[in-house]
């Protein structure tokens, strides 16, 4: 090996060396994360099973109801299923359609997941932004929860610390890949990575020629919005987030030309969510957070 050769590779340890302490930094923040996630929903489950079941009883039994239990128990499963599915996306346990994106030559997979790798940092550093403004905005300013008179700032900021926990697993485990990567010594890496990144962009472009052209041939918008899902869906992005893509994309007042069913209001896609999710109902949600738990104790039982 030449002198010259040495002097470039050398670089490569040194980067590997600071990104392994930038992975080990966020572990400390993401195992912290996990830690308040767990007691969090946790504590959500508890509130739901007494407010709404021990409200069941109360009304058949001793013949009263409890005062403001079904909008706790609305509080109580936004949080719960945000920390739920931060919990899962630390642990791994996401849904992710692969055979495409780890199918086929090694040039085809690096480009396919490095475009779903990009569409989800994207679609996080948005959510993470967008959701932040969400509890803040003048829709909510001085909206309680009547029966409970509780502001519904504490029910709505759960989506805001999932986004955050959420983006804080993932910054973890990018960063992570990056160090083992940088420290595997390939000599080709530069032209696999930019290889990536090009076959990444050729991906996005015709994806959006493709919508373009159906958009402005008179193809209904729906049609158009599935056809993003199943591309994204396909290239490997994780199923439990592609109906926030999807929502964002399709009130978004103009995306790259792309119009579908656009709002002047951004954060409409973030309200639709949370009113699905529990705010403007949660009752239907009670059967899914029995399951959840019967299966929680069946497998700690073994």
């Amino acid at each position: 090996m030449s002198t010259a050769e040495i002097t470039a590779a050398a670089p490569a340890p040194r980067v590997a060396a600071l990104l392994e302490r930038v992975a080990a930094f966020l572990d400390v923040y993401s195992r912290a994360a996990v830690r308040v996630a767990q007691v969090l929903a946790v504590a959500a489950v508890c509130v739901i099973m007494f407010a709404l079941a021990g409200n069941v009883f109360t009304r058949n039994v001793p013949g009263f109801s409890l005062f403001s239990s079904e909008e706790l128990a609305r509080f109580g499963f936004l949080w719960s299923i945000w920390m739920g599915v931060s919990l899962a996306v630390r642990q791994g346990d996401i849904t992710v359609i692969s055979f495409v994106s780890h199918r086929g030559p090694a040039w085809w997979q690096r480009s396919v997941q490095t475009f779903s790798g990009l569409v989800l940092a994207g679609l996080l550093a948005y959510t993470c932004v967008r959701s932040s403004q969400y509890p803040q905005s003048v829709q909510w300013e001085d909206q309680v929860a009547q029966s409970m008179d509780m502001a519904l700032f504490y029910g709505l900021v759960s989506m805001t610390v999932g986004y955050y926990f959420i983006t804080l697993h993932y910054a973890r485990r990018f960063v992570g890949g990056a160090a083992r990567v940088m420290g595997s010594g390939d000599p080709a890496l530069g032209r696999k990575a930019a290889g990536a990144l090009v076959g990444a962009v050729a991906i996005g472009v015709a994806l959006w020629a493709v919508c373009y052209a159906m958009v402005h041939n008179g193809v209904e918008p729906l049609v158009v919005l599935g056809v993003i899902f199943v591309a994204l869906t396909l290239a490997g992005m994780p199923i439990v987030f592609m109906l926030s893509i999807v929502g964002i994309f399709a009130f978004h007042p103009s995306f790259l030309g792309l119009q579908f069913f656009p709002s002047p209001d951004l954060l409409v896609p973030f309200s639709t969510t949370q009113g699905a999710m529990g705010l403007s109902g949660g009752g239907e949600l009670l059967v899914i957070i029995m399951f959840l738990v019967v299966a929680e104790v069946l497998n700690a039982s073994g």
